[in-house]
């Protein structure tokens, strides 16, 4: 595999063809070497039929209302109960938050400020004894509008 760092280039390439080749060269590398996204591994597991009991699958559920995230965790439980998988959590993990300062007249009183603030909230779910089956239901579940779902494989 040709080194990422070292890329091979034909005359000056920009910034968003140099990204380009290094994640093709990234996605041609074996399974050990790319980045374990469930979709990946997942899919691996089920063409195998391997099963994922010495797996641990996180999610990590990410938006900026709790009534959001408290939905999508009802959903994933539902789901993954109906399954069979042990789950853990949700934990809840601090909250960002962001906070912007604008002035409020564009030329003069700079002692006149104004505050916003945006809170992003998170979740965590580990799944455990999980089929094939279940994970193609959790990657087909439709989550709320303004909920991120970021999922991870790992062995235990």
């Amino acid at each position: 595999m040709a080194s990422l760092t070292a890329l091979p280039t034909a005359g000056c390439l920009s910034h968003s063809a140099v990204l380009l080749q290094r994640n093709r060269l990234v996605n041609r590398a074996p399974l050990q070497m790319r980045s374990r996204c469930v979709t990946r591994a997942a899919a691996d597991a089920v063409e195998e039929e391997a099963p994922l009991a010495n797996s641990k699958i996180r999610v990590k559920l990410t938006a900026y209302r709790t009534d959001l995230l408290t939905e999508a965790v009802d959903m994933i439980r539902t789901s993954m109960t109906a399954c069979g998988a042990r789950m853990k959590g949700p934990v809840p993990l601090p909250t960002k938050r962001r906070i912007y300062t604008l002035l409020r007249s564009p030329h003069v009183n700079k002692d006149s400020r104004e505050q916003f603030e945006r809170r992003t909230h998170f979740r965590l779910i580990d799944l455990r004894d999980l089929t094939p089956d279940g994970v193609t239901q959790l990657m087909a579940l439709s989550l709320p509008a303004g909920v991120q779902i970021r999922v991870s494989v790992t062995s235990w």
